[in-house]
């Protein structure tokens, strides 16, 4: 179970009463339940080519995961198969964690759920030798208020993030967050090669109803922990 709700003022209950971090279209799923699938705010380029542009025996199909060139299956692998919980313990969150992929228009899904945490597919799988891992989550919901991620801003350097899928796990150590202009969310985030990392996001920066809601962008990276 996640961390009870944090205790919400008056004035912010106003902007949380209105608040939601995504788009209300339905998004085009893979494999998983439309209606359970909203659209994230990023841009567009920063989640890379589209995989909907992908051979088909490349893509992932429902319980499935995308095949990575230098995924790790043999015995010890620390990969893991699918992720199915993160749990971040300097912030009290223990959240489920779902396939997500992209929507219509080519930009990240997330849960509408906002105790669901997205994991997009087309990344790497945690523990593997390669690429991010990205997993996208509320920061608050207009049904539910605070959301898994609501306190990912105190998040510090040095702080734990641990992915399981129920048999394996594996553990990640913070080491950068930052808040940043929608517009300007590095597609680094999202690269498919270089040295694995964990990459959390959620909205940030100022609440403005009237300029479409959230407007920036709040990502935590971590790298893993050497056993």
């Amino acid at each position: 179970m996640r961390r009870a709700r944090a205790t919400v003022t008056a004035a912010t209950a106003l902007a949380v009463a209105a608040v939601t971090a995504v788009s209300a279209s339905v998004a085009l799923a893979t494999g998983s339940d439309e209606s359970s699938l909203a659209e994230f705010s990023l841009p567009r380029e920063a989640v890379g080519p589209d995989p909907r542009s992908m051979p088909t025996h490349a893509r992932p199909t429902a319980g499935t995961t995308p095949d990575t060139r230098d995924r790790s299956t043999g015995p010890g692998s620390t990969a893991l198969d699918r992720p199915r919980r993160v749990s971040v313990p300097a912030l009290g969150v223990d959240a489920k964690v779902l396939p997500t992929g992209v929507t219509r228009r080519g930009n990240a899904q997330i849960p509408r759920d906002g105790d669901v945490i997205g994991w997009y597919e087309y990344g790497a799988a945690p523990g593997e030798p390669r690429g991010s891992t990205v997993l996208i989550g509320h920061r608050d919901t207009r049904a539910e208020g605070p959301g898994a991620l609501f306190d990912l801003d105190a998040l510090t350097p040095g702080a734990r993030v641990r992915v399981a899928d129920g048999k394996k796990s594996v553990t990640y150590r913070v080491v950068e967050l930052r808040s940043i202009d929608k517009a300007g969310l590095p597609g680094s985030l999202f690269r498919r090669g270089g040295p694995h990392q964990l990459v959390l996001i959620t909205c940030g920066g100022a609440y403005l109803p009237e300029a479409g809601g959230y407007q920036e962008n709040l990502f935590a990276v971590a790298v893993p922990v050497e056993r």
